[in-house]
């Protein structure tokens, strides 16, 4: 489902996979697409809704609106998230500038509807403007409802680097399995003795990437430097055990 954008603000595109969820209805709003969704692995419906706020004065009053009125249409569990364009409170924001009345009017929302927000516990803030001196901000998101949460009790949110974008991506995991640990990386010093390692650590470190943001530089490296040299690595083990069966 989409709603467009209007002009260089805005816009919504909203996938489902269909093996994983089965789509009973839509409604496209002016800020808000919302969808009630049936899980196919235990058949617990439940309604997303995505925003973007007006990122003007003008349009946040009719944004609030909007949402609370979806909210007072449908009582079952409920995920709503996306770009509010608003921040809460002065910690949200990098330059603890923030414009206090919608800050108020959207915490009151909060209250009235008992929204629990799903906090990503690694980034305190997930949009930047991208300027020599950046301003960052906590406009992005997502909340669920207490009867979704009774459900899920183990949801969380994590984010994603950001690539080409100013906002960081938050991904929701329903906590329903267990996440995979990921295997613990230890750099051997006998790698430095092997032919061909340094070339490729230079090959690995010069590899480009899509990113601009200089953190996001280095984890993109990194990650592939892991990638790589755990592969290499295992090859490198398998030869010297060849060469002793030898």
């Amino acid at each position: 489902q989409t709603l467009p954008a209007k002009g260089t603000a805005g816009g919504i595109l909203v996938g489902v996979n269909e093996r994983k969820f089965e789509t009973i209805a839509w409604k496209i709003g002016s800020y808000c697409v919302a969808g009630i969704l049936r899980n196919n692995l235990d058949h617990f419906v439940w309604r997303l809704i995505v925003v973007y706020g007006s990122p003007y004065e003008e349009g946040k009053s009719e944004f609030l609106l909007e949402i609370e009125s979806l909210l007072a249409n449908w009582d079952g569990p409920t995920v709503i998230g996306g770009d509010f364009n608003i921040t809460i409170s002065t910690k949200e924001k990098s330059n603890g500038i923030i414009n206090h009345k919608w800050a108020d009017s959207f915490q009151d929302l909060i209250n009235k509807w008992g929204l629990i927000e799903l906090k990503n516990s690694t980034r305190s803030f997930t949009w930047t403007n991208n300027q020599d001196k950046p301003i960052l901000a906590a406009i992005d998101k997502i909340f669920c409802t207490v009867n979704f949460e009774q459900k899920y009790p183990l949801a969380f949110v994590t984010a994603k680097a950001r690539a080409g974008s100013d906002h960081v991506p938050l991904v929701l995991n329903f906590g329903v399995t267990e996440p995979k640990k990921p295997s613990l990386f230890r750099f051997e010093k006998w790698w430095l003795e092997q032919p061909g390692f340094k070339e490729l650590v230079r090959d690995i470190w010069n590899t480009p990437c899509a990113f601009d943001d200089p953190l996001d530089i280095w984890q993109f490296k990194t990650r592939l430097f892991r990638k790589k040299v755990k592969g290499w690595a295992i090859n490198i083990n398998a030869n010297i055990r060849k060469q002793k069966q030898l």
